[in-house]
């Protein structure tokens, strides 16, 4: 209730660009979370491909969810467009250095790879449907504000798209180094 008073008094864009508060979160759980609603959210059928071993990174859990949420929500929509009825999204982890990196693959229309650098633009769209605020600026933005990063990549139309996602690694847990050793 503060922080909607909070909202209230100082308006959503002041809120917007403060650093949300960073903990631990598992990013294979809120992956696998979003990947069971992005399966049956559209006409298509999607096969999903993820792991499952357990990946800490530093974030904020809620805005880390809407935007994997989104980013999947893109890969359905990009797969629906090409009138085949199914396609896939995979998705990987990857330990690097402090840091742990997010691949989301999906089969879908893809994109020229000269338009990637427009793809973050406020109020850009490929879908000329499409309306709304929960667009890749706002993650682009939210990944920034937790010390990471989002990153759009296609080959061209027809070969499928790659979102990147990086984040800071949490401190493992005592009972992790152990499990690790």
């Amino acid at each position: 209730i503060d922080e909607l008073a909070d909202l209230d008094q100082r308006g959503p864009a002041a809120v917007a660009h403060e650093r949300p508060q960073l903990d631990a979160c598992d990013l294979s759980d809120i992956v696998a979370a979003n990947a069971t609603i992005a399966r049956y959210s559209g006409e298509s059928s999607i096969a999903f491909s993820f792991p499952s071993k357990h990946h800490w990174v530093l974030a904020n859990r809620v805005i880390l969810s809407q935007v994997v949420g989104n980013l999947f929500s893109n890969a359905v929509e990009a797969i629906t467009a090409t009138g085949r009825g199914s396609g896939s999204i995979s998705v990987s982890i990857h330990d690097k250095e402090g840091r742990v990196e997010l691949v989301i693959r999906d089969d879908g229309e893809g994109f020229d790879p000269e338009a990637a650098a427009t793809l973050f633009q406020r109020g850009f769209s490929t879908r000329g449907h499409k309306s709304g605020w929960l667009g890749l600026h706002w993650c682009a933005n939210s990944m920034v504000a937790m010390a990471g990063a989002l990153e759009l990549m296609s080959e061209g139309k027809g070969h499928g798209a790659r979102a990147v996602i990086a984040l800071k690694a949490a401190p493992m847990l005592a009972e992790e180094r152990e499990l690790a050793a």
